[in-house]
This record gives structure tokens, C-alpha cells and sequence, in this order.
């Protein structure tokens, strides 16, 4: 995207993001079933799932719906950012991610 690849217009470059982006979340509501989840009684799932849902919209602002390459590029940096949260929620089961 950054170096206006031809690529981008390829038909697994289209297809594969919206096949990954439903693994996530069918993974996170699965994962929020498995331990009963009920909205806050686990607030570090509950702000997982809420990251996640940021996060896929940021990709689709970034891969298509961003007007310019600013904001996509812009896109990109806090999709980054927000994935790694999300690792850090995770990993360490606190809201506070990699900062608790």
C-alpha cells in the first residue's frame, strides 16, 4: 500500500483480510463463551473484544476505505499499535496490558 504495489488489487489480497479479521472475532466471542463471559465480569476480555473490533475497523480504514495515503498510513501505525495492546491484554490477562 505504502509503495502502490499492483499487488493490492490481487484476489487473495481482497479475500484473505475479511477471512482473517472473522477468525479473530469468532475467536474472541468463542473464547468469551468458554469462560461465561458476562459484559464486565471480566474486564480484560471485555476491552479485548472492544480492542478488536477498533482494530478491524482501523485495518479496513487502512487497506481500503482511507481517502488518502496519510490516513491510511496513519491507519496502519495505530492498527499496529492497538494489536499490540491487545497481545499485551492477552498475555498478561489485566486491562493494563503491558503496563500492569
Amino acid at each position: 500500500m505504502m509503495i502502490d504495489s499492483s499487488l493490492l488489487r490481487h484476489k487473495a489480497v481482497l479475500i484473505l483480510p475479511h477471512c482473517i479479521d472473522a477468525v479473530f472475532l469468532l475467536s474472541g466471542f468463542t473464547m468469551a463463551f468458554m469462560v461465561n463471559f458476562k459484559l464486565f465480569n471480566q474486564p480484560w476480555l471485555s476491552l479485548k473484544i472492544l480492542l478488536l473490533m477498533v482494530y478491524l475497523f482501523l485495518v479496513g480504514v487502512c487497506l481500503s476505505r482511507g481517502h488518502t495515503k496519510k490516513i491510511r498510513v496513519s491507519a496502519f501505525l495505530m492498527a499496529l499499535l492497538t494489536f499490540g495492546y491487545i497481545v499485551g491484554i492477552a498475555i498478561n490477562k489485566t486491562p493494563a496490558s503491558w503496563f500492569g
